[in-house]
């Protein structure tokens, strides 16, 4: 019987990952993420071995590490099960098992208000989910064409799950545009990045005596870093991520 497509469907934790059922068009077809399940529909029919397989579950992946930039919480992704369905419908099954560690973090506060009447004046988590699905998209699908983009959201990654040397991955992202445009003053020009907020990112991992940075016990007495600074060394490192994104 004619092949006709070929679905590959995941299990993600947490299941709230993506607030809302998402559809991402990449390379290879369209994925959609809903409740803890992913499936990436192949754009044309094609058997699959064992050797593919791990392209398709990267291009889920780094559309999840994506979604994470934004989320600020780790994942785990299993799969996939390979569903080859002819033109009758009969439907065959393979199953194959990844695991990647789960941590669970808080989830945003949203605000919501309606007049008197019950119309909707101000709904944010509405807003928010519609801007979030939008960035995802425009990440994922960016990072398919840049191998660079893709290491970034990979440092981004490690910097969560690797907490003991969170601000060593962070620097990564800096050093990564200071190699791809030259220097560090063409990088923060072309990424419109504020050169305080560059020097802060290089200070907290570079030059601080951070157990969490590049050269703790060299400068001592080191100490951990605060909560608010690994904050905002995240949060320069997702601008940084965001804005080379939007140049691909």
């Amino acid at each position: 019987m004619e092949l006709v497509r070929i679905e590959l469907t995941y299990s993600y934790e947490p299941s709230d990952f993506f607030e809302a059922a998402t559809t991402v068009a990449l390379l290879y077809g369209n994925a959609t993420f809903v409740d803890g399940e992913v499936v990436l529909t192949l754009l044309a029919p094609r058997q699959i071995s064992h050797e593919q397989e791990p392209e398709f579950t990267e291009a889920v992946r780094t559309t999840l590490r994506c979604r994470q930039l934004i989320s600020n919480r780790t994942f785990s992704l299993t799969g996939p099960r390979i569903t080859h369905v002819d033109a009758k419908g009969n439907r065959n099954y393979v199953m194959l098992m990844e695991s990647r560690r789960l941590e669970i973090r808080g989830n945003p506060v949203d605000l919501r208000l309606t007049s008197s009447s019950g119309a909707v004046l101000v709904d944010s988590k509405k807003e928010r989910i519609r801007d979030e699905t939008a960035l995802t998209i425009q990440l994922a699908q960016n990072a398919e064409k840049s191998p660079t983009l893709c290491l970034m959201l990979d440092s981004y990654d490690r910097s969560l799950k690797d907490i003991s040397n969170a601000l060593v991955h962070l620097y990564e992202v800096r050093d990564a545009m200071a190699s791809e445009f030259g220097s560090e003053k063409k990088a923060c020009k072309r990424l419109g990045i504020k050169p305080a907020d560059w020097d802060t990112l290089g200070r907290l991992a570079n030059h601080e005596p951070i157990s969490e940075g590049r050269h703790r016990g060299k400068q001592p007495p080191s100490r951990n870093a605060a909560p608010d600074e690994l904050k905002e060394a995240r949060t320069i490192a997702k601008i940084i991520i965001e804005s080379y994104a939007k140049l691909k």
